[in-house]
C-alpha cells in the first residue's frame, strides 16, 4: 500500500471509532426527557446513521483491490472476508444469546417453543435479537456482498450495482412510510412484510447501497476538495433536521450526508503511528459488546428502572475500558509477533 493509502486507512480508522461511540449512543438515547425538540433531534438523526459509515467502509476496503468482472484471486479473497464476518456473527450471537433468551421469557412472554422458533429465526434470517439488535450489521454486510458477488458475475459494474442498490434504499424508506398508513393498496403486503421481517434495516434495503457506495468511492478515486466535502455534508445536514417530520426526504439527505463525511475523511492525511491499530480494534470491541453492558445495567442491575442518562454513562464508561484494554492487549501482542 502506498503511503498516502496508508494516510486515508489511518484517518478512515479514526471514523471508525467517532461512529462505534454513536452507535453506542443512540442505542441508549441519553436524549430521552429532554425538554426541548432542537438537540434530540440533532442527536437523534446523526447517531442513527453512523452504521452507514462502518458499510461504507467495508465496501471501500472490501471491493478496492477487486477487478470487476471478478478473477479468481478476487473470489478468493470474498470467501476469507465472508467466513471471517460468519465466523464474528456467530460468536456474538452466542454471547448475546442469554439475553436473548431473557427477552423471549420476560419481555415478550413468549412460551419455549416459540421462543426457540423466534431466536432460530433472528439469528439465521433477521441478523438480530433482543439486545442483540446492532448484529444486524454483520448479517447485512454479508448478504450485501453476496450480491456484489452475484450482480458482478452477471455483468454489471460499479455504477450499475450503485443505482440499482439506489432504488432498493428508497423502496426500503417508502416501506417503512407505509407502514404507518392504513387503507392504501397493497397494505396486505407491506403488514406482511413486516411481520416476517421486522422492519427494512437489512441487506436489500440498507446494507447494500451504502456498501455499494464504499465499492464506488474505492473504484473512483480521486482529490477531491475538503471544503467543499465538508459544505456538502453540513448543507445536506442541516436540510435533514429541517425537514425531520419528512421521513423519507430527511433519510434521503442523511445518506448523502454521511456518504460526504466518509468521502471528507477519505481526503483527510493521517501520518503512520501505533495508535491507529489500537483505535481500529478498540472501535470493533465498542460496537460489539456496548449492548452487552447496557443489559448488564438494564436488567441486573436497575432491575429494569431505567434513567437513560445513567444508562449511557455506565454504558459508555464500562464499554471503553474494556475495550481499550482488550485493544490494548491485541495490540500489544500484534506488535510483539511482528518483532
Amino acid at each position: 500500500m502506498s503511503e498516502m493509502g496508508k494516510q486515508r486507512v489511518n484517518s478512515i480508522d479514526a471514523g471508525r471509532l467517532v461512529m462505534a461511540l454513536l452507535v453506542l449512543t443512540y442505542h441508549c438515547r441519553p436524549w430521552d426527557g429532554m425538554q426541548g425538540i432542537a438537540l434530540p433531534r440533532i442527536l437523534s438523526l446523526f447517531t442513527g446513521t453512523a452504521v452507514s459509515y462502518f458499510f461504507l467502509v467495508s465496501g471501500f476496503f472490501i471491493f478496492r483491490d477487486m477487478e470487476f468482472p471478478l478473477r479468481t484471486e478476487d473470489k478468493g479473497r470474498l470467501i476469507r472476508a465472508l467466513c471471517l464476518q460468519l465466523r464474528q456473527y456467530l460468536l456474538w450471537s452466542l454471547i448475546y444469546l442469554p439475553f436473548s433468551i431473557y427477552g423471549e421469557a420476560a419481555v415478550y412472554h413468549r412460551t419455549p417453543l416459540k421462543a426457540a422458533v423466534d431466536i432460530i429465526w433472528g439469528i439465521v434470517v433477521l441478523g438480530r435479537n433482543y439486545l442483540s439488535w446492532h448484529l444486524w450489521y454483520l448479517m447485512a454486510l454479508m448478504v450485501s456482498e453476496l450480491f456484489v458477488f452475484f450482480l458482478a458475475r452477471a455483468g454489471l459494474r460499479e455504477r450499475g450495482m450503485t443505482g440499482l442498490a439506489a432504488v432498493f434504499f428508497v423502496v426500503g424508506r417508502v416501506l417503512d412510510v407505509l407502514s404507518g398508513f392504513h387503507g392504501y393498496p397493497g397494505e396486505r403486503l407491506v403488514e406482511g412484510y413486516f411481520t416476517v421481517f421486522g422492519s427494512t434495516y437489512n441487506a436489500l434495503f440498507s446494507g447494500f447501497f451504502f456498501v455499494s457506495l464504499g465499492l464506488y468511492a474505492a473504484k473512483h478515486m480521486r482529490e477531491r476538495r475538503k471544503s467543499v466535502l465538508a459544505s456538502g455534508a453540513a448543507g445536506l445536514g442541516i436540510a435533514a433536521y429541517l425537514f425531520y417530520d419528512l421521513y423519507l426526504t430527511a433519510n434521503l439527505l442523511l445518506a448523502g450526508c454521511i456518504f460526504c463525511i466518509f468521502l471528507w475523511i477519505l481526503e483527510i492525511r493521517s501520518a503512520d503511528s501505533p495508535i491507529f491499530p489500537f483505535i481500529k480494534e478498540m472501535s470493533r470491541m465498542i460496537y460489539f459488546i456496548h449492548l452487552f453492558f447496557y443489559g448488564i445495567f438494564t436488567i441486573m442491575i436497575t432491575g429494569g428502572n431505567v434513567n437513560p442518562v445513567k444508562t449511557f454513562l455506565y454504558t459508555f464508561t464500562a464499554t471503553v475500558i474494556v475495550s481499550a484494554a482488550e485493544a490494548w492487549y491485541r495490540t500489544l501482542r500484534n506488535w510483539r509477533r511482528k518483532k
